[in-house]
């Protein structure tokens, strides 16, 4: 069959060579000891199993089912991807069944691999329109039982909505990353969409952007492929979060915010020292570091603080660095009221709810306990933190190396090498490579990364 590639727009984000962390390796399935069913049109589908290879009756599936957002679950599915995992009914990796039921199991973080019949009716998901698919969804053949097929939904790429990326794993293209007919190949089905029943919408920030080389533009990622579209301008810098997307004008210094349509920008302030966003909400430190301010709408902004070193925002709220001390403060909401609830630290970042805090002389990793001015320290010597939905990571002082806190203290995995930036959104972690050549995606899986985008600037996530 050919090979079906995806047509790259090249906007100011020129292809690069340059490889920014470990290739993808070649991985073989272990087999198991399951009986085989009969196959079918796609090869069967083996019994059901958890993650360790036991045995399940539908009575014995586990109740609990994993909080997921759409960009965790395309980041499982694309962790399979590329890596010569052939299927396999009686195989395993990673602890699920090597096929198309196995995957999507594995792409849903379910700890049990189902099979097609049971998604709906054991209540892991639910019936939904054509026109409800959103990423992460399915599309489903449970008809046919054990022989039925599941595709996990990627992105339409027609404007009538008749063709389809998505992923799957299936005798005939083992893993794959693919464009699909709706619902499916010809010959096939029938198939309807489906939706896990514990996806949310996605927390902090979802959206890729970055500013060209030259910061003349400034571009958002699409969501797949290299494919990325033009929204604004020159910036001298961009800010994004829950509040939206801000750049200040490179000439002025005045702030201007996205409206959601390329080279749609309304100003809403003035120049400033700098500027955060903090949840959903817009917040500015006068240039003179005089005055903390937070955008009310329009242009209008009222003041909620004096002096500041620093500002430090992200879903956890707004925090500031006493221009003296160094000491750290939280805002409680309402203007002039703020709590200490730290000392000074080389850096800080908020993500997932959390605070985490660089010790002055970068020897340690800390996290805020969440009340009071008591810290716990979680890691040792660091170069810089990044933190977001998706979890805490700090780079290597020595290599640069990308390592991800595990959430118990001094527990922390490599996931890749050396970058000039990174960026946390809610599902995964994006990398600008140690030249700006190029933009990566984290998959989610070990240290494997896939290139989204071209030379950049800088890169930001939000909403």
């Amino acid at each position: 069959m050919r090979r079906i590639t995806r047509a790259r727009r090249r906007i100011g984000f020129i292809a690069a060579t340059s490889l920014l962390l470990t290739p993808i390796a070649a991985v073989s399935a272990t087999a198991s000891a399951d009986p085989t069913p009969p196959k079918g049109r796609f090869g069967g589908q083996g019994p059901i199993v958890d993650t360790k290879g036991n045995r399940l009756s539908a009575t014995a599936l586990p109740e609990a089912m994993p909080v997921m957002t759409r960009d965790h679950i395309l980041s499982r599915a694309q962790s399979w991807v590329g890596k010569g995992i052939v299927y396999n009914q009686d195989a395993s990796y990673a602890g699920y069944r090597t096929d198309c039921s196995g995957f999507v199991s594995m792409a849903w973080n379910l700890g049990v691999s189902l099979t097609t019949p049971r998604f709906v009716p054991e209540g892991y998901a639910h019936w939904i329109s054509k026109g409800e698919l959103q990423a992460g969804d399915i599309l489903l053949d449970d008809d046919a039982g054990d022989f039925g097929h599941v595709v996990v939904f990627d992105h339409w790429n027609s404007a009538n909505q008749s063709s389809y990326v998505g992923y799957e794993l299936s005798s005939s293209h083992n893993v794959a990353h693919r464009s699909f007919p709706y619902p499916y190949d010809a010959g096939s089905g029938p198939y309807a969409p489906a939706r896990y029943n514990n996806v949310v919408p996605a927390r902090g920030g979802t959206h890729l952007f970055a500013q060209s080389p030259d910061r003349s533009g400034v571009f958002q990622y699409a969501g797949y492929g290299n494919t990325w579209t033009k929204v604004g301008g020159a910036a001298r810098d961009i800010y994004t979060g829950g509040a939206g997307l801000f750049a200040t004008n490179p000439t002025t210094g005045d702030l201007y915010r996205y409206n959601g349509t390329p080279d749609s920008w309304s100003k809403v302030g003035g120049p400033g020292h700098t500027f955060v966003v903090a949840g959903d909400q817009l917040f500015g430190l006068s240039p003179d570091r005089g005055a903390v301010y937070q955008w009310t709408g329009g242009t209008s902004w009222i003041k909620v603080g004096g002096a500041a070193g620093s500002l430090i925002g992200g879903d956890g709220g707004l925090f500031a660095t006493d221009p003296s001390s160094g000491d750290l403060y939280k805002y409680n909401g309402s203007p002039e009221n703020w709590s200490k609830v730290g000392g000074p630290g080389a850096q800080f970042a908020v993500g997932g709810g959390r605070l985490y805090g660089l010790s002055p002389d970068k020897n340690a990793v800390y996290q805020w306990n969440g009340s009071g001015t008591a810290w716990t320290k979680v890691g040792g010597a660091a170069g810089a933190l990044y933190a977001g939905w998706a979890g805490m990571f700090a780079t290597n002082p020595s290599t640069g190396d990308l390592h991800k806190y595990n959430g118990t203290p001094e527990s922390w995995s490599k996931v890749g090498g050396a970058g000039r930036q990174f960026a946390v959104s809610n599902g995964t972690v994006f990398g600008l490579s140690p030249n700006g050549g190029a933009v990566y995606k984290w998959t989610g899986s070990g240290t494997n990364w896939v290139q989204v985008g071209g030379p950049a600037a800088s890169i930001s996530v939000g909403n």
